[in-house]
């Protein structure tokens, strides 16, 4: 049965309703469902940590941030660091349910603090 042209526009704003709350639920505009946090790897000697810290902070508002110095790290950083491999600092790590995402230095750990925070 052939789709007319008016079923047709249905169906994809349908579909775009749909596509639309799924990348919803995956934004980080600052609404935290409870599963999802970031981890910022720092160390208070760091230049480039120092930078981006007043970032983090405002993204903290919105989001659920674990802050991790290296050298006093808790088990629950440990842990992740291990499993990103972490070689330095800055570095944020998405964890949504069970996927990591992981932002190196300066600039793109600051580019995602801006996105959880809406700036830009």
């Amino acid at each position: 049965m052939p789709v007319k042209r008016a079923d047709a526009v249905v169906l994809l704003a349908v579909l775009g309703l749909l596509l639309g709350f799924s990348f919803t639920g995956c934004s980080t505009d600052g609404v935290s469902n409870g599963k999802d946090k970031v981890y910022f790897f720092f160390s208070p000697k760091c230049p480039h940590c120092e930078k981006v810290m007043p970032y983090v902070k405002n993204a903290s508002e919105k989001m659920e941030i674990k802050f991790c110095q290296v050298g006093k790290m808790d088990d629950e950083c440990d842990e992740i660091a291990k499993k990103i491999g972490l070689k330095g600092v800055p570095t944020a790590v998405y964890k949504k349910e069970n996927e990591l995402k992981v932002y190196i230095g300066e600039i793109q750990v600051k580019d995602f603090m801006l996105e959880i925070t809406g700036g830009g």
